[in-house]
């Protein structure tokens, strides 16, 4: 059977037998057969419109327990990391990109507290913030760095060397220069790299020019003659022995260096 919408046409009655009718179908329009089918059909969603069961605009309902999940991860596997067990760097750092301390507690933790005294989060890392923080620390009883300067621990006195039960006692280096116990000047990384070999005042500086000459700062700058404690470039031919003069052609002393 056709649809009653699509029946076949019949003969056309007489044009005043059929105004009355169609005045009466346009009427009904609103109330039945084809037209509230084709109203109905105006406000249906379409088939393909499925509603999304959110706020539109809104996020996924998931998206931010996945960032959660996400963080958690990360900070389980910078937990279960070497850097965690030695430096503190237990907490997964968005900003950094990567593990770092989150708080003084990862660091209080670490070995490095233990050995080193870096027992507080400074800027991204373990580092020592007070001074006990070095006095209680392996480094302070062994190798005399009790003090805390420049952000580090360090031998500030001979006393913290001479106390120190490797530095000061086994190796007989009781004199803190340069934030190192040594057994003298001689014996330290200024002399080696500086040329101030020889102990005046408490302090390591350049006794002469034959301190100078030995060290690495007049083998590659220049600098090879002995001047109020320093060493300088202090003619042409201390420069013109050196690595500078060499390799990039700075060969004439001026103002205690070495120059083109």
């Amino acid at each position: 059977a056709e649809p009653p919408c699509h029946r076949r046409p019949l003969p056309r009655p007489p044009l005043p037998l059929v105004l009355p009718l169609l005045l009466s179908a346009l009427g009904a329009a609103g109330t039945g057969g084809c037209g509230r089918e084709a109203e109905q059909s105006a406000v249906r969603p379409p088939s393909s419109a499925k509603p999304s069961g959110r706020a539109p605009g809104s996020a996924a309902p998931d998206a931010a327990a996945q960032r959660r999940e996400a963080a958690l991860h990360a900070d389980r596997e910078c937990r279960k990391s070497r850097p965690c067990t030695d430096e503190g760097k237990c907490t997964f750092n968005a900003v950094l990109g990567g593990c770092a301390p989150g708080s003084d507690a990862d660091c209080q933790r670490a070995d490095a507290c233990r050995v080193v005294g870096w027992c507080a989060a400074v800027q991204g890392r373990c580092a020592p913030r007070s001074p006990e923080h070095c006095r209680q620390a392996d480094s302070c009883q062994r190798h005399g760095n009790c003090t805390l300067a420049s952000g580090r621990c360090q031998a500030g006195s001979d006393e913290d060397c001479a106390r120190s039960t490797e530095e000061g006692q086994k190796l007989g280096r009781k004199l803190a220069r340069d934030g190192r116990c040594v057994a003298s000047c001689a014996d330290s990384s200024l002399c080696e790299h500086e040329g101030k070999c020889t102990d005046r005042g408490g302090a390591c500086v350049a006794g002469g020019s034959a301190d100078c000459r030995k060290s690495r700062l007049c083998a590659f700058q220049g600098q090879c003659t002995a001047r109020d404690g320093t060493c300088i470039a202090g003619a042409d031919a201390d420069c013109k022995k050196s690595t500078v003069c060499e390799k990039s052609g700075a060969c004439r002393a001026a103002d205690g260096r070495c120059t083109k």
